[in-house]
């Protein structure tokens, strides 16, 4: 699960050797957590419902694949809201997740990784 300023998004996936990951299902959301980020320092109290909700749809979809569930919130604004710890509270109650906030060095590396992944053939000959 990724956490940005406007979407969320949800990728199931079974890595097989040698390291070939084949995404299972997929999804996103339109949360728009950073609808006043910008101009107040905070997350409205809507965009979080909306995002706790997203999120909270997407644990349970994880949860009937047997999946894992591992979430990361990219480093943008929102992540340095003056409230953003009242989110990843209602996060953690409702769905059992902690989100991890990443650097943006991180953020590039997984852009990369999935980049690179996509950039693969699907089948080998």
């Amino acid at each position: 699960m990724d956490l940005g300023s406007n979407a969320v998004r949800l990728q199931i996936a079974e890595v097989a050797p040698p390291g070939r990951a084949e995404v299972l299902a997929e999804d996103r959301a339109a949360v728009r957590l950073g609808e006043q980020v910008f101009r107040t320092g905070r997350l409205a109290a809507a965009a979080m419902t909306r995002t706790a909700a997203a999120m909270e749809r997407f644990a349970k979809l994880a949860e009937r694949a047997g999946a894992g569930r591992s979430a990361r919130w990219r480093r943008a604004p929102c992540a340095k809201a003056s409230n953003r710890a009242a989110l990843v509270r209602t996060i953690r109650e409702r769905t059992g997740i902690g989100l991890e906030v990443i650097s943006g060095a991180e953020e590039a590396r997984l852009v990369c990784l999935g980049v690179l992944q996509e950039s693969r053939p699907r089948h080998a000959p």
